[in-house]
C-alpha cells in the first residue's frame, strides 16, 4: 500500500529537487545564457562569484552531500532501512589505501564482517555535517575532498577519507539513486511531485 508523504519527507524531497534543478542549470550552461548575463541581482558580488566559480562548484557539492547524508538521518526519514552496504563496498574500491585512515575500533572489524575497511558514508556524513570537508584547488583530473571525522567524545579517535571528486560524483549518483529507490518502495514518487503540500 502507498503511504501519504509525511511533512519531513516532503522537505527532503524539495531539497533534492532544488540541487537537481542547480546540477541541469549547469549542465545546460546556463551561466552562458543571454538571461543570466541581464538578470539584475540584488547583490551583485554574488554574481560575481558565481560567475567565477560555476555552478557545479564545492557549494553545490557539500549541499548534495548534506542533503542525501545528513537531512535523512536527522529528519528520521531513513537510516538502518537502506541497505547502503553496496555503496561502502563501491567506496572500498574507489578510494586508495594510502587515502583513508582510522583508528575507531568498530571500523576494524568491518573488513572481515562487511566486505569494506569502514564505513565511509557514516564517516562522510558526520564530516559534512560539522563541515569539516576539505576541498582542494587543483585543475579538474586532480581535484579531491578530504572528509575529517573525529569523536566529539573522544578526541583520540579519527577518521580521514580522501577522495578525488570524480569519484566522490559517482557515489553521489549512487547514492541519490538508492534513496529515491528506498522512497517508491513506499510511495509513487512522480504521484507526490503532482500532489505535494508545501
Amino acid at each position: 500500500m502507498i503511504k501519504k508523504i509525511s511533512s519531513r519527507e516532503s522537505m527532503f524531497l524539495q531539497s533534492l529537487a532544488i540541487i537537481n534543478l542547480l546540477a541541469e542549470l549547469d549542465q545546460a550552461n546556463f551561466l552562458q545564457s543571454d538571461y543570466f548575463s541581464q538578470l539584475k541581482y540584488q547583490d551583485e558580488e554574488y554574481k560575481l562569484l558565481i560567475e567565477k566559480t560555476g555552478i557545479g562548484n564545492t557549494g553545490l557539492l557539500q549541499m548534495t552531500l548534506y542533503a542525501l547524508l545528513v537531512l535523512p538521518k536527522e529528519l528520521e526519514i531513513y537510516e538502518t532501512n537502506m541497505h547502503l552496504d553496496n555503496i561502502n563496498r563501491k567506496i572500498d574500491e574507489l578510494v586508495e589505501n594510502s587515502d583513508t585512515y582510522t583508528n575507531y575500533k568498530k571500523d576494524n572489524s568491518k573488513k572481515e564482517e562487511k566486505g569494506y575497511k569502514m564505513n565511509y558514508l557514516l564517516h562522510i556524513r558526520n564530516a559534512v555535517s560539522h563541515g569539516q570537508c576539505e576541498y582542494s584547488n587543483y585543475n579538474n583530473e586532480d581535484k579531491f575532498v578530504i572528509f575529517r571525522d573525529k569523536d566529539p567524545m573522544n578526541n583520540n579517535y579519527y577518521c580521514e577519507i580522501k577522495i578525488k571528486t570524480c569519484k566522490l560524483n559517482e557515489i553521489i549518483y549512487m547514492l541519490r539513486n538508492r534513496v529515491i529507490e528506498f522512497l517508491n518502495e513506499n510511495h509513487d514518487l512522480k504521484e507526490l511531485a503532482r500532489d505535494i503540500d508545501l
